[in-house]
Formats: structure tokens, sequence, C-alpha cells
């Protein structure tokens, strides 16, 4: 129940701060995020602003982006999570893919925390053990959005968090919901 609070407020606060940036960003995005390797189902948002326009047609955008992802697990009344935090900031390019779509690639690089939750969580704090894990990230990303009216369309998004401390990656798909700001 604790997580859905955090979860909820998590998606109140993105939606607000994406609510109150100034008027010349390029877009922001909120939506489901799905993490690999049993990180679970979550929530993303994003903001990106223009900065370029190459003479190719190409825009060149720099892009926040924050995630939270949950798994949990219950055997034998026995409860058990998996919470990851991601934030990070990187570089977009993007084009035009027809009439109605757009496409980008990203790198980003940022942070991730995970902390064990849960009655396993509740066994690490009883034996004094820090159950948690930070680690530098990099998430190279591919997507592209359909935009079915000239500022709100609908974003896939996947990409590859690569996280520094041991090498290890996994896959994160989005979908979300974006606007486009400042036109």
């Amino acid at each position: 129940m604790r997580i859905r609070i955090v979860q909820s407020v998590f998606l109140v606060a993105a939606l607000f701060l994406v609510s109150t940036l100034p008027a010349t960003a390029q877009t922001a995005s909120a939506g489901l995020a799905f993490l690999g390797d049993g990180g679970g189902a979550g929530i993303v948002a994003d903001y990106a602003n223009h900065f370029r326009t190459m003479s190719s047609g190409r825009e060149v955008d720099w892009v926040a982006d924050v995630s939270f992802n949950h798994k949990g697990e219950s055997a034998f009344g026995f409860d058990a999570s998996l919470n990851t935090l991601i934030a990070q900031a990187g570089v977009r390019v993007g084009g035009k893919a027809g009439d109605r779509a757009t496409w980008h690639a990203q790198g980003a690089i940022g942070i991730a925390h995970q902390a064990v939750g849960g009655d396993l969580g509740g066994s690490c704090d009883l034996a004094g053990v820090d159950c948690s894990d930070n680690s530098v990230i990099f998430t190279p990303a591919g997507a592209v959005t359909y935009w079915f009216s000239t500022n709100k369309g609908v974003k896939g998004q996947l990409g590859i968090p690569i996280m520094f401390n041991g090498g290890d990656s996994t896959t994160r798909f989005d979908i979300s919901f974006v606007w486009k700001m400042g036109q």
C-alpha cells in the first residue's frame, strides 16, 4: 500500500513539474515504464528543450528523465519488493518520420538507486544491513512519437540502461503521453 502512495505522489509531482515549465520547452511527457530483468512496472516523466536545428532539419535537444519502478513478490506469507529510481540527463537528436510521426535517439547519464522492501527490507533493517545500491547509469534509447494533434502525441521508447558498477544492463520500455509546448 505504501508503494502505491509513493507512486501516486511521484506521478502528481511529475505532472505538476511538467505543468509549470516555461513556454520555451519543446516537449514533456509522462507515462508508464517497464523495466526488464525483474525491475517491474512504474512511471516515467521526461522534459526536452530544443537548443539547435541542424542544416539537415534534424533537431538537437537536451533532455531530463526520471522514472520509478516497483516489483513485488509474495510467497509463503513472505513479501519482498525491489524499487528502482532512475534520474538522468543527456542529449536527444530527432527528426520527422512521416506526416504525423517523429523519431528521436538519445543518450543520457545519471544515477540509479535500487532498494529492497517488504519483509526482506525489514530483515535488512533489523540486521543493520544496507540492502540498497546506487550506481551511475548510462542509457542509450530510441523512440517514435505519433502526433494525433499539433501539440499532443503518444510516444513509445526503448532504452538500454547500463549500470557502471558491474556493467549490468537491462531494458526499459516506456509508453508516454507527450505535450509540445511553446509553439
